[in-house]
C-alpha cells in the first residue's frame, strides 16, 4: 500500500510577513534595551568582583548572551525529548536567576553606599560571581553539542523513508 502524500506546508499570507517582521523587530529592540539597562549595574558589580577595567563589560554580555543562547536552543529543540527540553529551560532559569540576582545585588550595595564608599563584596559573593564565566562556557559547550545532536538526529530520520515510520505489516511486504 503507497504511502500517503505529505501535504506541502502552509505558506504565510503576505499579511502575516508584515506582522511577523514587526514581531521580531519589537522582540529585538525590547531584548536589546533590557540587555542595556543592565550592562552598568553588571559591569559595576564585575569592578566589585576586581575584574580588570577593560573586560567589565564582558561579565553582562556573558550572562545575557547565555540567557540568549539557551532561549534559542529551546526554540530550536521543541522536538527533542522531553528530558532535553527540561534541561534546556532549567538552564535559561538558571541564567536569568543569575541575571536577576547580580541587578538585585548591586541595588542593595548601591543603596548602602555612603559617598565615598567603595563597594566590599562578601567572599561567598565575589567566588558564586566569578564562577558564572566557566560555567556559562561548560553550558555553551553542552547546549552546542545537544543542537548539533538534535539536528543530525532529525536529518537522518528525513533521510530514512522522508521521516515516515512503517508499520510491521508494510515492513514485511
Amino acid at each position: 500500500m503507497p504511502a500517503p502524500a505529505i501535504p506541502p506546508a502552509p505558506t504565510p499570507s503576505s499579511q502575516q510577513r508584515p506582522r511577523a517582521f514587526c514581531e521580531r523587530i519589537a522582540a529585538v529592540a525590547l531584548s536589546a534595551l533590557s540587555c542595556l539597562l543592565a550592562v552598568d549595574p553588571l559591569r559595576q558589580l564585575a569592578t566589585a568582583m576586581h575584574v580588570s577595567a577593560p573586560f567589565t563589560h564582558l561579565f553582562p554580555l556573558t550572562i545575557d548572551g547565555f540567557i540568549a543562547l539557551t532561549v534559542y536552543a529551546a526554540t530550536l529543540l521543541r522536538s527533542a525529548p522531553l528530558r532535553v527540553r527540561i534541561y534546556v529551560w532549567t538552564l535559561a532559569g538558571i541564567a536569568i536567576g543569575v541575571h536577576t540576582t547580580a541587578v538585585a545585588a548591586f541595588g542593595v550595595l548601591v543603596n548602602r553606599q555612603s559617598a565615598n564608599d567603595v563597594w566590599h563584596l562578601g567572599d561567598v559573593t565575589v567566588v558564586a560571581a566569578l564562577a558564572c564565566p566557566p560555567l556559562v562556557m561548560l553550558g555553551t559547550i553542552h547546549l552546542y553539542v545537544l543542537i548539533t545532536r538534535h539536528i543530525t538526529d532529525a536529518a537522518r530520520y528525513e533521510e530514512h523513508d522522508c521521516g515516515q515510520v512503517r508499520t510491521q505489516e508494510e515492513g514485511a511486504a
